[in-house]
């Protein structure tokens, strides 16, 4: 894993308040992160939302776009995106104005990397139901060099040559995977997507790169961004299933007590929504649930069956009379 993009739609000076630099105090902040990229061997990319902010063939906010990579290049970000997503804008001076960034500002520094892009229409069914298509074929007058971001066929998606193909056809140009997983935002805040990461084809071609958007628990992150690196290294190889398995032990390093009590727990949170496998949660408890249900139904001495549940100290049991 090489790249974090950097564009939390909570920071203002990220979005709405685009045009004012950053304060002291806050770029001190990012500093940091920077740095940390740096020693780490990962890219910080600092993105800015101008979607629906901007007026694309107004020269001064042209200018202040510049201006505020410039204070972001002070302290080392070496990579930008654009994001328009989510917000309309007057497209009419979206070519020149990305060009115009690649060309006289990217290419110009001489050491910074190219653009990446995210579309107003990220994905197909915004596409095809909010008419976004000719939008996207006008990307290919982007400068060859700037990357664009897709989310797949949906705001969630799975990833297969087919969402690829749909996408590459309409930009003539490789795409850049915006995966929304293991995110649980949209709704979902309760739930930790910890189960096998199933979504990713292998072996897709014409991908020029994919980032995941995590979930605000970030440790729980790590199950899914084991995967997501297996998966990036060597797609071809990659078993959703094996990895899963192996990140446990390579999260709980030094306590054999917690890393059985964390496998339970992520098997626990195997079919959360969203987390596209066909995966039965709590397997290992069934029998003991079956065994236990069989007896209480039949009005049976369900006893026994229900001190091997507790055994497993695994679950708290409160029965009621």
């Amino acid at each position: 894993m090489n790249t974090y993009i950097y564009g939390p739609k909570n920071d203002p000076y990220h979005a709405n308040k685009w045009r004012d630099p950053y304060p002291d105090d806050k770029l001190a902040e990012l500093k940091e992160l920077v740095d940390k990229g740096k020693e780490t061997n990962v890219e910080f990319v600092w993105a800015i939302h101008v979607g629906g902010k901007i007026n694309l063939g107004n020269p001064d906010d042209i200018q202040k776009v510049k201006d505020k990579f410039d204070q972001l290049y002070g302290i080392g970000v070496r990579q930008f995106a654009v994001f328009f997503d989510d917000a309309a804008t007057d497209n009419t001076q979206l070519v020149s104005f990305m060009n115009d960034l690649q060309k006289k500002y990217v290419e110009a520094k001489g050491d910074v990397r190219p653009l990446i892009f995210c579309p107003q229409f990220y994905n197909k069914n915004h596409a095809i139901s909010r008419g976004g298509e000719g939008y996207l074929r006008n990307l290919r007058n982007f400068d060859e060099d700037i990357q664009i971001m897709w989310t797949g066929d949906y705001v969630v998606s799975r990833i297969n040559q087919s969402v690829i193909d749909y996408i590459t056809d309409l930009i003539g140009r490789d795409v850049y995977i915006w995966w929304n997983y293991p995110v649980n935002d949209l709704g979902r805040a309760h739930l930790l997507h910890m189960g096998p990461t199933d979504a990713l084809a292998p072996n897709i071609e014409h991908m020029s790169g994919l980032v995941s958007n995590p979930m605000n628990q970030a440790q729980c992150n790590k199950v899914s961004l084991f995967s997501i690196a297996n998966y990036t290294w060597n797609s071809e190889k990659y078993d959703s299933q094996q990895s899963w398995q192996d990140s446990w032990q390579r999260i709980i390093t030094d306590d054999e007590e917690a890393l059985e009590a964390f496998k339970i727990f992520v098997q626990n949170c195997a079919a959360a929504p969203m987390s596209f496998g066909d995966v039965d949660e709590s397997v290992y408890l069934q029998p003991y649930f079956e065994a236990f249900n069989k007896k209480y139904y039949a009005n049976e001495d369900y006893s026994q069956e229900a001190l091997e549940l507790i055994s497993l100290k695994k679950l708290k049991i409160v029965l009621l009379c």
